[in-house]
């Protein structure tokens, strides 16, 4: 329970790595550049806990997924595809029980907030999905 953190995030990367087919690269954190599209960073969120008696006890670790695509000079339709199916697939992925492992008990996958962000490599759309990860004691 020490590494709560550190071994979500772990599992979230080896879940995303292991079944996100629509996504070419996951890292831990921002990196300046991607080596593919779509890319997923991992980041943790915040926690919050409900202690009552040992057997009661819940941690919940949230983590923030990016999904960044880049949009092509030729037009955004064909990101804004590959995005949307990127997406898609992620939460169907972390909706499934005990998806990781022990890590966590149970996860809720967020809704997601769109948006655009300029890089170094040129503008992407980048989306924010929010994992809120369970944990019983």
């Amino acid at each position: 329970m020490t590494k709560v953190f550190q071994d979500i995030r772990q599992k979230i990367i080896d879940v995303l790595t292991a079944q996100a087919t629509t996504v070419q690269a996951v890292y831990r954190s921002d990196a300046s550049q991607f080596s593919g599209y779509p890319a997923v960073t991992v980041s943790p969120s915040g926690d919050e806990a409900d202690y009552g008696d040992q057997a009661k006890d819940k941690n919940i670790v949230t983590f923030i997924l990016r999904i960044y695509q880049e949009i092509p000079q030729s037009g955004q339709d064909a990101a804004e595809i590959k995005l949307e199916g990127a997406v898609e697939q992620i939460i169907s992925i972390f909706r499934v029980r005990n998806v990781l492992s022990g890590a966590a008990d149970w996860v809720d996958p967020a809704p997601s907030i769109w948006g655009y962000q300029e890089r170094e490599t040129g503008p992407v759309r980048v989306v924010e999905v929010r994992l809120r990860c369970r944990v019983y004691n």
